[in-house]
């Protein structure tokens, strides 16, 4: 089961970071969106793993949303 603290913090800021309906607008895919708000939030690769990913995996999906926004 995925830490409560992380979930409750999570819950709290992805409806920021949804943005509304827009062809201009960069699309993340959920987990996505969960994974760079719990980075942007100061948690480490370790610990946004407790989503039930690996580091590794948290590694991955950071890369693909750095390719997605141009940040590379």
């Amino acid at each position: 089961m995925a830490d409560p603290d992380v979930l409750t913090r999570l819950g709290s800021i992805s409806s920021i970071l949804q943005p509304e309906p827009d062809s201009s607008a960069v699309w993340l895919t959920a987990r996505e969106v969960d994974v760079l708000s719990l980075v942007a939030l100061g948690f480490s690769y370790a610990e946004v793993a407790r989503l039930h990913l690996s580091p590794q995996r948290v590694k991955i999906y950071m890369r693909v949303i750095a390719g997605r926004l141009g940040a590379h």
